[in-house]
């Protein structure tokens, strides 16, 4: 399945499709979580997939879609989710704004309509970012999001 950055995966569409949209596609084999009253999780058990929707928004209408290992789809510009390395969406995407937090397992790359995440690396401080080591990394997670907007949306 092809990644479609600011716009979704398959059925599933960034700002139009719907938590009953993800329901009817997907099943009912799924986790709820909800992250401290910001946005609720449908996380698809053994898929490696979550939508994500505001609390706030009564149609519950899809904000960001968080793509994990062990897929290996793949973005338009032909980034493998498991395979690329950060170098590579570099190449092809041009230069990261990067991102973590200090819950974050990862830092990320953010582009228009999409983040690229690789492992936060323990055995060196987290901050500042030693790009030239995180350039090197795999990707381990994508997420597709607004392309108004540059969040990592999780």
């Amino acid at each position: 399945m092809i990644i479609r950055e600011g716009v979704g995966i398959g059925r599933i569409q960034i700002g139009v499709s719907t938590f009953n949209d993800v329901v009817n596609v997907y099943g009912s084999n799924y986790i709820a979580i909800n992250h401290k009253q910001f946005s609720n999780e449908i996380k698809l058990i053994n898929i490696g997939i979550s939508f994500y929707y505001y609390c706030s928004d009564e149609e519950k209408k899809i904000f960001c879609i968080s793509i994990k290992e062990p897929f290996e789809w793949s973005t338009s510009k032909g980034i493998v989710l498991g395979k690329s390395l950060m170098i590579d969406v570099i190449k092809n995407y041009g230069e990261p704004t990067w991102r973590t937090t200090d819950e974050s397992e990862t830092w990320w790359s953010t582009y228009e309509g999409i983040n690229f995440h690789v492992p936060i690396d323990k055995s060196i401080p987290r901050f500042p970012l030693d790009e030239k080591r995180y350039i090197k990394k795999t990707i381990i997670e994508i997420d597709i999001i607004e392309s108004d907007k540059i969040d990592s949306g999780s």
